[in-house]
């Protein structure tokens, strides 16, 4: 393993970025198998704070920003793209 120091010596910056619950084909099949209804896009989005699921755009918005050069001086930095802010009431 190599030791943080030496990583940073290579400007080497490591993120993380938290995935909630995104509409794509693959969570189409899942909620298919599990006999969901035909409206469980539109179900799920009204548990969200922001009244939609994730889209693959979104993370790769993220993505995007993470691999740029605006965001030279990020490092260890977690993006929480769950929609339920820490701390956040229940029913928000």
């Amino acid at each position: 393993m190599m030791a943080p120091t030496a990583v940073l010596s290579y400007r080497i910056r490591v993120n993380q970025i938290n995935v909630g619950w995104t509409l794509t084909a693959g969570e189409q099949r899942v909620q298919r198998l599990e006999g969901s209804s035909e409206t469980w896009a539109d179900e799920g989005a009204k548990t969200r704070p922001w009244g939609r699921l994730l889209l693959p755009q979104d993370i790769a918005h993220a993505v995007a920003y993470f691999t740029s050069d605006e965001s030279e001086l990020v490092t260890g930095s977690v993006l929480d793209l769950e929609q339920f802010p820490i701390g956040a009431p229940g029913t928000w």
